[in-house]
């Protein structure tokens, strides 16, 4: 609207600035690198059918020599999970090794390197460790985003011991990487070798026919999941800066879900890495300080002797102190 005196209303001057500064954020997200790449990446994803598209995307991610291509699959898995579900075009399919190889090139020739990120190559294994929980043994995979997760899987028991849904649910993350790795283990010739930092290739046709089977497979031994750890088509948004990213990539913030639910099956969401999920989601809970005294107690009294049967507080002087002493060792000389 234009005054009498020629110039516009005031009311028109903020509209037409807001529409300034949302026309600039635009051209800013759009020209930050990883936005870039993620809109790249999104155009091509949404060709193909979404089922289609999680199973190729964990046999890319389990092929031992793209195991430290880390930084790539979170960004490919963010932005799969940013689609909605009427967003996918199906006009391509990955019904064939031939569609998938050609599918993974392609993902090959979209992806920079990302040496910031990608520098270092993760423990390559495939089921040689394994780990207890209640006495039940299953085989896990070692080498992941959490250097030495069987340390962390320990710590976590620790402190969790009393509340048996944080060891159902790890368990659960757990027996999921033990069904993957009894899938395929026979079709694991180790050593392996990576050829370097963030690299990333076409798996054989024999591994693509048995992880395929085994992806599918999947929802008739897992076919109800906590809804906790489920993600949804669309239910990641993209992040608007490579800055942001980063940090959420680094601070273990990305993709936090056991599995995908679509067309009414549930699918695994990167696998190696699901025992941080639990972890992450068990961390944001309030420690009880009490519970984890006996919890380490006990723990220390199976590997150590000790003076104590009790978590002790420190007395002196007719006061008591409030810090809790959870063992004590004794010293010989």
């Amino acid at each position: 609207m234009i005054s009498s005196d020629g110039f516009h209303s005031l009311e028109d001057s903020v509209v037409t600035y807001q529409q300034h500064l949302e026309t600039r954020s635009n051209e800013a997200f759009q020209n930050e690198p990883v936005n870039r790449l993620s809109l790249q990446l999104k155009n091509y994803l949404q060709l193909f059918n979404p089922v289609d598209l999680i199973i190729a995307i964990n046999v890319l991610e389990l092929w031992l020599p793209n195991i430290s291509s880390g930084f790539k699959f979170s960004l490919l898995l963010n932005t799969f999970l940013s689609i909605t579900k009427e967003q996918f075009t199906h006009q391509k399919s990955l019904n064939s090794y031939q569609d998938f190889a050609t599918f993974s090139q392609k993902l090959i020739q979209l992806f920079p390197e990302f040496p910031m990120y990608e520098d270092y190559i993760p423990e390559i294994d495939f089921g040689e460790v394994k780990h207890q929980v209640d006495n039940k043994t299953y085989q896990i995979f070692y080498g992941c985003g959490f250097d030495n997760i069987a340390d962390y899987i320990t710590a976590f028991t620790t402190l969790h011991n009393q509340k048996r849904e944080a060891i159902e649910d790890l368990r659960l993350a757990i027996s999921i990487q033990d069904y993957i790795i009894k899938q395929l283990s026979h079709r694991i010739e180790m050593p392996y070798d990576v050829p370097s930092n963030g690299h990333l290739e076409v798996p054989s046709l024999e591994f693509w026919q048995h992880c395929k089977s085994a992806i599918e497979e999947f929802y008739n031994h897992y076919p109800n999941l906590p809804q906790k750890y489920i993600k949804m088509l669309g239910s990641e948004k993209p992040y608007r800066n490579s800055s942001d990213f980063s940090h959420a990539f680094m601070s273990n913030q990305l993709n936090q879900g056991l599995a995908v639910f679509i067309n009414e099956r549930y699918y695994p969401l990167s696998i190696r890495n699901n025992v941080s999920v639990v972890i992450k989601k068990w961390a944001e809970n309030q420690t009880d300080y009490d519970s984890l005294a006996y919890n380490l107690l006990d723990f220390l009294c199976k590997r150590l002797t000790l003076l104590n049967h009790q978590p002790m507080r420190l007395v002196a002087n007719g006061k008591i102190y409030d810090e809790i002493i959870t063992a004590a060792i004794p010293c010989i000389e």
